[in-house]
C-alpha cells in the first residue's frame, strides 16, 4: 500500500528516489543506533518487533544497549529485504515519534542523506568540448 506523500513530513516526501529504492547498509543502521537511545523500544515495536524478542535481545547483552539496538535493527533489515531501505528505516523512525517517542527521526535523515545531497551539488558541473 502507497503511503500518501501529503502525510509525510516534506524531507521525506523529497527524499531522492535513489533512497527510496537503496538499501540501508548495517554500517548506516549501526550509525543510526548512537541517534536512538532509550527510544529503541518503540522503534523496533514499529518494525514489527513484539516485547518477547525485545527483552531476548536485551538479555543477550545487558550491559551494552547499542548491541541489542544494532541486532534488532539488523534483523528487520534481514526480515524486510529489499524493503529495507533508507526511505523505509526513516519512516519507521518518524512514524515512531508520533507515537511519544522522542527519537529526533531528522537527526538521522541529516547524518544518512543530507551529506550526499550537499555533495551532489557540490560536484562541479563537467562541460564537454564541443566536437569539431
Amino acid at each position: 500500500m502507497a503511503e500518501n506523500v501529503t502525510d509525510l513530513p516534506q524531507q521525506l516526501a523529497n527524499i531522492p528516489h535513489e533512497y527510496r529504492k537503496q538499501r540501508i547498509t548495517e554500517n548506516e543502521l549501526n550509525t543510526a543506533v548512537g541517534y536512538v537511545g532509550s527510544e529503541w523500544r518503540s522503534i523496533a515495536k514499529q518494525m514489527g518487533f513484539d516485547e518477547k524478542a525485545l527483552e531476548r535481545e536485551q538479555m543477550s547483552s545487558p550491559n551494552d544497549a547499542c548491541t541489542w539496538i544494532n541486532k534488532i535493527f539488523v534483523q528487520w533489515k534481514s526480515r524486510e529485504g529489499d524493503r529495507a531501505t533508507i526511505f523505509n528505516f526513516l519512516k519507521i523512525l518518524w512514524q515512531s515519534s508520533l507515537n511519544d517517542s522522542r527519537v529526533n527521526w531528522f537527526d538521522v535523515y541529516n547524518v544518512l542523506v543530507r551529506p550526499v545531497e550537499l555533495q551532489t551539488l557540490q560536484q562541479p558541473i563537467q562541460e564537454t568540448e564541443p566536437k569539431r
